[in-house]
């Protein structure tokens, strides 16, 4: 099966915290995240259904792409939450590995 979604925009929110290491030295951290995101168009491509029977194949397959959006409405929310969850843990290992004062310049605690 493929599902091609065009167009996802997906803006997070999150609070910027300030953290010390276990040196002393200050970091950066993001929040729990709020987010929402918005998909232009999804289409889906799906093989072998039901054990090659086409007529009902094609069938289901148009009703999807003619209802994406619907369908979307249940699919989309947990892989959207998986993906803010992995965009948010990266970044925050990104903020672990310098510190403030590498990113802001003239910051000083």
């Amino acid at each position: 099966a493929l599902i091609n979604c065009v167009n996802v925009d997906v803006e997070i929110e999150s609070k910027l915290n300030q953290v010390k290491d276990n040196n002393g030295k200050d970091h950066l951290k993001l929040g729990t995240p709020s987010y929402k995101y918005k998909i232009e168009k999804t289409t889906f491509d799906l093989k072998n259904l039901f054990n090659g029977n086409k007529e009902l194949a094609d069938t289901t397959l148009q009703f999807a792409n003619e209802n994406w959006q619907q369908l979307m409405d249940d699919l989309a929310p947990p892989a959207i939450k998986q993906i803010v969850k992995t965009v948010v843990k990266a970044i925050n290992k990104f903020f672990a590995s310098v510190t403030t004062q590498q990113i802001i310049k003239g910051y000083s605690p």
